[in-house]
């Protein structure tokens, strides 16, 4: 048995201090903890970041485009959108033109007509009845209406005349309506002299009127229960309408024809 002293191999690193069994370590190798090499055990390191996009200057032009675009369309929605409502809003005053008699006068007058009814100037009187009249406002029509003269007369039908009663109950049952020409369109102006027109009514019908003032303004009829009769074409009525005499006196419904046929040709 081998009794020399311990000693290790050749081929080890280390070195030995004789007889004590004891490794020696290369100086400054060990300090008391264990120490790996260095960057042998360390974790993979963090790449760096992806480099920055450019990108192009057309780019940046497009979104600006874009940008003021969509800038302008908000900008004009909203300034429509206030336009509508204001217009929606505030009342406006319109009417309707009329450029020949075939064609069935529409009156869109928008004034206070209970109001204006009884104004002296005829312009502000006419569209005021024209008013009432499209709104069926009978009472008020009625209220400027000389209801113990009134005539109602058919030419062309053997004479006689309504009543302002037979008239009344015409309108408020919905047998007949009326429509006022307007703008006003005369009488004379749609070839209806010859019926005879004129300051004093129309005396070969038996309609005198005694009166300071009067006017003969064209409308049409409608009759349900009885369409597309001669009565009932456009601009074929003529209204007639006075100021008495006497003071304090306004403009009132005198008598209304049917049946008018320019230069009579009936």
């Amino acid at each position: 048995m081998y009794t020399g002293p311990f000693q290790s191999p050749k081929d080890n690193n280390t070195q030995t201090r004789a007889n004590t069994g004891q490794f020696l370590y290369p100086p400054g190798s060990y300090s008391g903890n264990f120490q790996y090499p260095p960057n042998e055990y360390l974790a993979t390191p963090i790449p760096p970041p992806p480099p920055r996009l450019k990108r192009p200057a057309w780019f940046f032009l497009l979104a600006g485009l874009f940008v003021l675009v969509l800038i302008s369309a908000v900008g004009l929605l909203g300034y429509y959108l206030g336009t509508s409502s204001s217009k929606s809003s505030t009342p406006t005053r319109s009417s309707a033109a009329f450029s020949t008699s075939t064609s069935a006068p529409i009156s869109m007058p928008t004034l206070d007509a209970k109001t204006m009814i009884h104004a002296s100037d005829f312009s502000k009187f006419i569209e005021a009845f024209a008013t009432a009249m499209a709104n069926k406002d009978y009472a008020t029509i009625q209220s400027v209406t000389d209801t113990q003269n009134f005539q109602s007369i058919v030419l062309y039908a053997g004479g006689g005349f309504g009543t302002w009663n037979e008239m009344y109950s015409q309108l408020t049952t919905g047998n007949i309506s009326f429509i006022v020409h307007y703008p006003p369109l005369t009488a004379m102006q749609e070839g209806y002299d010859c019926v005879g027109y004129g300051n004093a009514g129309v005396p070969s019908l038996n309609v005198n009127i005694n009166a300071s003032e009067i006017q003969y303004i064209v409308g049409t009829a409608s009759e349900p229960n009885n369409p597309g009769t001669m009565q009932t074409q456009p601009d074929s009525m003529v209204f007639a309408f006075e100021v008495p005499q006497g003071p304090g006196t306004f403009w009132l419904w005198r008598a209304v024809f049917f049946n008018n046929v320019a230069q009579c040709n009936a």
